[in-house]
């Protein structure tokens, strides 16, 4: 069998025979980064920011600046339902608490999906899927961590609302609940949640300790810097310490990709200028770094993306495989 031939929509389903006894901690799930970033509203400019200096450059050119900002501010190219579709089955996500909706949103600095929209795409997908199973990683937007004081007890009970008869009981629980896939599947408990607290006496027996979740970041847009911090992070690895493990082949703007990137669009460059053309630059080396890398990989249990190209995530699929 060749790595083309694994079908993303349904991969679990497809090699059920090869993981339905394994853990789905022993899995490596392709995953997505800033998964609700594939939209965004721009409703304010924080202050203090890069986004200032972006907006005042668009009003001098009179240019609109939500076009400059989603440049370098989504990170997907689907909804979350459509990730799923695509073979994704980890999910990262940022939230916030909008005072004046007062509601819940997803965000990154910018409002991007509502959080209602992505419970439900979740859902749909797991009801429709019903071999599939997703982990989902919850945190408040580092921009917006303040706003959520007060109000991380309700958005867990949201959470659990929307998902709650899907969900894998927490080890807090006091509920013994197998994490293997067979098992997942038979009770329909196919929802992993992660939720990391700004307020860490915030629990919920279907929500997972996020500080159990560990990902292995460095901000920067350097490739190298970027694989290093991975490298050294899985070789930092202690098996059976109970932790999860997330490696972000993702590259993060600095102020001056970002200003650079606006003033070359600005000028009428027609070289491609934004966070997308970065992503590009990864994607280039990954299919020889997955195959040079498999086993070291085979240690975390997810590889998160931005802008995620098919073969890759089939060829995350493949290493929890023994066809490849």
């Amino acid at each position: 069998m060749k790595i083309s031939d694994i079908r993303c929509e349904n991969w679990m389903e497809q090699f059920i025979s090869q993981i339905e006894d394994k853990s789905i901690h022993d899995l490596v799930l392709p995953a997505t980064h800033n998964s609700s970033a594939y939209m965004l509203k721009v409703d304010s400019i924080p202050e203090e920011s890069i986004w200032v200096k972006v907006s005042n450059l668009a009003a001098k050119y009179f240019v609109c600046v939500e076009g400059l900002i989603k440049d370098w501010v989504i990170t997907q190219n689907g909804s979350v339902y459509e990730q799923l579709k695509q073979g994704i089955r980890f999910l990262d996500l940022r939230v916030m608490w909008n005072a004046e909706t007062e509601s819940f949103a997803c965000s990154h600095t910018f409002l991007t999906a509502s959080l209602d929209e992505v419970l439900s795409d979740v859902r749909r997908f797991i009801d429709e899927h019903p071999s599939e199973v997703v982990v989902t990683k919850f945190k408040s937007d580092f921009a917006h961590r303040k706003e959520i004081e007060g109000h991380e007890k309700d958005l867990l009970e949201r959470i659990s609302q929307a998902w709650g008869d899907c969900m894998l009981q927490a080890p807090h629980s006091n509920t013994e609940e197998s994490s293997k896939i067979k098992d997942m599947l038979t009770t329909n408990h196919r929802i992993q949640c992660f939720y990391k607290a700004e307020d860490n006496k915030v629990q919920h027996p279907s929500i997972w300790d996020g500080d159990n979740l560990e990902e292995f970041w460095i901000d920067g847009s350097n490739i190298d810097d970027r694989l290093k911090e991975i490298e050294d992070g899985i070789k930092s690895i202690k098996e059976g310490d109970g932790k999860t493990y997330l490696a972000p082949f993702t590259l993060t703007a600095t102020k001056r990709d970002i200003i650079f990137g606006v003033l070359k669009q600005l000028s009428s460059s027609k070289s491609q200028n934004n966070l997308q053309s970065l992503v590009t630059k990864m994607h280039e080396i990954l299919p020889e770094y997955f195959k040079q890398h498999a086993e070291d990989l085979k240690k975390v249990q997810g590889i998160s993306l931005d802008f995620p190209l098919k073969r890759d995530i089939q060829h995350i699929i493949s290493l929890n495989l023994e066809d490849f």
